[in-house]
């Protein structure tokens, strides 16, 4: 997050430092990638100053129709900026662990929010689009293993294509979610 760090002006208008336009999820990492690839003097302070508050309307846990086209934006501005330093192959693999993560939002911000409007065989055809996709399985069967449990179910049942156990489980998450702001 930017918001946990502070930047030189000088720096950032030396190497152009920017967050990409059009780019609404993960401009942030957007932005560190830029800055980390020009080598910069980095300094850490063992203190909290930033604390998280679970926000509901943010634009992380809101309804996004256009979720998956925001993933694709992104991904172009990474391509992009990592192509300039011909960086690509470098972080492959990296990059791979962003793309499947990149998936559970989709999931999460649009396919199962609890807010999608959409019929659900369009929610059906979207995840079948989505898992369809060359690539996406093979990433997900390597890429597992660096999640955690909850996360490792999802992508075991992605890869397996069980829509309805999937749409289920994103279904529990928000009642146990419902659950714990009433209690």
């Amino acid at each position: 997050s930017m918001c946990t760090k502070l930047y030189r002006r000088s720096f950032l208008n030396k190497y152009q430092v920017f967050c990409p336009p059009g780019v609404i999820n993960g401009e942030d990492m957007l932005f560190n990638v830029q800055t980390y690839i020009q080598d910069p003097r980095i300094c850490y302070l063992p203190m909290a100053g930033y604390f998280y508050r679970y926000n509901p309307s943010s634009a992380v846990h809101r309804y996004n129709p256009n979720c998956l086209e925001n993933e694709r934006r992104f991904y172009k501005a990474l391509e992009d900026i990592l192509d300039q330093k011909q960086l690509w192959d470098q972080y492959r693999e990296d990059i791979a662990y962003q793309k499947v993560n990149g998936l559970l939002r989709v999931f999460s911000g649009d396919i199962f929010h609890r807010d999608n409007p959409k019929p659900e065989g369009e929610k059906k055809c979207d995840f079948f689009e989505l898992i369809g996709k060359e690539g996406v399985c093979s990433q997900i069967s390597v890429q597992q293993k660096n999640f955690g449990f909850a996360k490792r179910c999802v992508l075991i049942f992605a890869k397996n294509k069980w829509y309805y156990p999937l749409k289920t489980m994103y279904w529990m998450k928000n009642i146990v979610r419902r659950a714990g702001k009433e209690a």
